[in-house]
């Protein structure tokens, strides 16, 4: 009886996980518009949204970029391909209709010799 029990039970649950995966709509394409909050030295030209799947970035303007893309799809806020010599390495997170992403590179509002630096690295 025990394992009646068991049995019918694991039949149900499996039973409502493959329901779930046959039943779950395709992914849809979708507009985003991802805001963009720089709290960097570097220029807002400077990163991008990065489609982790397929590589394509995708540049702000007006502090805003739109683009559409598959719904749930990774993406990531990096540094645009010409910015070389430095990496920024931002939170991975899934597209949606609207996003607001943050860049931060330390949060003291006074440059510092290191920043200094790097803008003028980035001005050659």
């Amino acid at each position: 009886m025990k394992y009646a029990f068991l049995g019918v039970a694991v039949a149900a649950f499996v039973g409502m996980i493959s329901y779930m995966i046959l039943t779950r709509p395709d992914p849809q394409i979708i507009a985003v518009d991802i805001r963009f909050i720089n709290k960097c030295e570097f220029a807002d030209h400077d990163f991008v949204i990065t489609n982790l799947k397929t590589g394509k970035y995708h540049t702000f303007r007006r502090s805003h970029a739109k683009f559409e893309v598959l719904e749930g799809t990774p993406l990531k806020l990096t540094f645009h391909p010409s910015v070389t010599k430095f990496e920024y390495d931002g939170t991975e997170f899934s597209a949606e209709p609207e996003t607001t992403v943050v860049a931060d590179c330390g949060g003291d509002a006074s440059p510092s010799a290191g920043f200094e630096h790097l803008s003028r690295e980035l001005a050659k």
